[in-house]
């Protein structure tokens, strides 16, 4: 099976359409939990529960992924899949895994804020006329100087990352328990995985990946302007999630 965009959306189509009681009545919990996790303060457990059942129902297509020598046999492993097993088979994996990003995210966001905090100083000398375009002028000046250069290479550093990110995820899917996991999770770092990464197929594929994903956020930004089509928006972000475990699969494999 060759590993390409194409192949992923075909795995989870036929995934989806193989168990459609199985697949709507995940989405059903997982759109609940992420509606919870809207609640102030327990919504941070929602929001943690909701992230971390997704991640381990993407394990689980992941690994069958793996194992299947056509998409249309994803229709199979469908009827065959409980709802039970299905979200809660890798949990260890996907929490170790959500646990490791958190802490990445939680990183980056003290590094940006510290960052950007030795900017205002440099903002503040520059003066701001009373009114007309030269009023409007100066604040996009105040603007651009609040981003400082330390904030901007934190900032395109967290944008590179997305490179390996599908690597790095692809090798949390195929961990054995939670601190394999968690420890892969590191991997965004891993100069041995950035060089191996660095080859025509993975950059491809990952290059196809980010089109897929922008086209999509434009997507559903526009159907759910419309609450008629909100549920249709559902829908595709739920089968983009199967999309990307397979994606995660496929650049694990090309950037051994």
């Amino acid at each position: 099976m060759t590993p390409s965009n194409a192949t992923a959306m075909r795995l989870a189509w036929h995934f989806f359409k193989g168990n459609y009681a199985l697949n709507f009545s995940a989405l059903a919990i997982l759109v609940v939990l992420s509606l919870l996790g809207a609640l102030p303060i327990v919504g941070l457990l929602f929001f943690g529960a909701y992230t971390i059942l997704s991640f381990s129902a993407q394990i689980y297509f992941g690994r069958h992924v793996a194992q299947v020598g056509e998409p249309v046999q994803m229709e199979e492993v469908a009827k065959k899949t409980r709802l039970g097993e299905y979200l809660t088979t890798y949990l260890p994996q996907a929490a170790g895994g959500f646990l490791a990003f958190f802490a990445i995210s939680m990183l980056f966001g003290i590094l940006f804020t510290l960052a950007a905090a030795t900017a205002p100083a440099a903002a503040a000398t520059q003066a701001v006329p009373a009114g007309g375009a030269g009023m409007a002028e100066a604040i996009a000046g105040q603007i651009l100087m609040a981003i400082s250069p330390a904030s901007l290479v934190v900032l395109l550093l967290a944008v590179g990352l997305l490179y390996i990110f599908p690597a790095v995820a692809g090798r949390i899917i195929f961990s054995d328990d939670f601190a394999q996991a968690f420890r892969a999770g590191f991997l965004l770092f891993s100069p041995s995985l950035w060089k191996k990464s660095f080859n025509r197929d993975y950059f491809l594929l990952v290059a196809g990946w980010s089109l897929v994903v922008f086209g999509f956020v434009l997507l559903s930004m526009a159907l759910s302007a419309t609450v008629i089509l909100l549920p249709l928006s559902l829908v595709l972000a739920y089968i983009l999630s199967l999309y990307n475990a397979a994606i995660y699969v496929f650049a694990e494999r090309l950037a051994r």
